[in-house]
Parts: structure tokens; C-alpha cells; sequence
């Protein structure tokens, strides 16, 4: 792409673009020159809908990659350019949405066995257990949490979440509560962490 290259570059960076961001822009556009040999001053609307088919039907790419490629080659035609005209139709594919894969209980064990650690091991069971998103354990504030310690193995997890605390139940077998009692007991998983009355 030569001159436009440095181009892009230049608009990229007056933009705050991420490294990774400017790396992909710049892989997407690169890709897609090559396609056609000719320079994407020469190609238009058409050309940039036959790569894109290309791309689905020949090279399987999925349909939040192909939206990658559409971004990156209209902020081409924008930023570096001046043509918006060309891209201004672009439809983007519909990326599908898809349920979690749920794990078997091998597969959690199996999981939680890697993890070498005995506090970061707990804490993600207690996570998991619970039941929390991963913005919520993220969000969580150890200041304004708590993690209390029923007698029948329930464990009880306060979060803070968008200054409104919902709680979540998660039940950690016997063979799981001693560690998990010491920890809290030890205030090793948060200084806001602390056994109820009743743990």
C-alpha cells in the first residue's frame, strides 16, 4: 500500500487507535489490496463486497471477523481516502448468538485442579459457585463485600454491582469447606471478607 499505508498509520494514531486495534486495521486492509493487486484507490463498492464474500465462502471466516474487515477498510475509505461514499452500504453480518457451554462437574474439577494456588483455587470456586458474571467479580469491592460461612456449607458472597449489592448462594462441599473457612477466617481473600456469626 506504500504512501497509504503511512497514511492510515498517521490517521490511526491521531486517533488513539490501540496497538492492537492499528495491527489489525492495518492486517485487514493489507489482505484485502493483495486480493485484487490494485491499489484500493482503483476498487469500489463492488470489489470490496466480492472480498468480503470471498472471505465467507471460500476461506470460512466467521461473521464477527468479516465485521473486523468491514471496519477496518471503512475507516480506509474515510480517514485516508476521503471516499465514504464507497462504504457507506456495507451491510454487516449478523453474528449469532450462541449459549455458554456449560461444564460437567468433571470439567470444573478438572479445571479448578490447575490452578496451583489454594487462595486463587478458592476464590474462583466461590466465584463459580455463586454463580457470578465476570463483571461482577471484577466490580467487586473487597472493602464493601462479604463472604459468610453457614453451617450447611452454604457460602454467601456479597457483591457490589453498580451501587446495588445482590447476593449470590454458592454451595461448596464438605470436603471444600475447610479451606474455604480458613481463608475467610484469615481474611486471605479480601480485608472486606469475614465469617458470619454463624461459620
Amino acid at each position: 500500500m506504500g504512501a497509504i499505508r503511512e497514511r492510515m498509520v498517521e490517521e490511526l494514531e491521531l486517533r488513539g487507535m490501540s496497538a492492537a486495534t492499528k495491527k489489525s486495521y492495518l492486517t485487514c486492509c493489507r489482505l484485502f489490496v493483495a486480493h485484487f493487486m490494485k491499489s484500493p484507490e482503483q476498487l469500489g463498492a463492488d470489489d470490496i463486497k466480492a472480498f468480503l464474500l470471498s472471505l465467507m465462502r471460500e476461506r470460512k471466516v466467521g461473521p464477527s471477523c468479516v465485521r473486523g474487515y468491514i471496519a477496518a477498510i471503512s475507516f480506509l475509505y474515510h480517514n485516508v481516502l476521503r471516499n465514504p461514499g464507497v462504504v457507506e452500504d456495507l451491510p454487516y453480518p449478523r453474528v449469532p448468538k450462541t449459549l455458554p457451554d456449560v461444564l460437567s462437574r468433571e470439567e470444573v474439577q478438572q479445571l479448578l485442579g490447575t490452578v496451583r494456588s489454594t487462595i486463587h483455587r478458592t476464590i474462583l470456586m466461590v466465584a463459580y459457585g455463586a454463580g457470578l458474571r465476570i463483571s461482577e467479580a471484577l466490580r467487586r469491592k473487597p472493602l464493601t463485600g462479604r463472604v459468610m460461612a453457614g453451617r450447611r456449607g452454604v457460602m454467601k458472597t456479597g457483591v457490589d454491582a453498580n451501587q446495588a449489592a445482590t447476593s449470590r448462594k454458592a454451595r461448596i462441599s464438605p470436603g471444600r469447606r475447610a479451606p474455604v473457612l480458613r481463608l475467610v477466617r484469615n481474611a486471605a481473600i479480601g480485608t472486606g471478607c469475614r465469617p458470619s456469626a454463624r461459620g
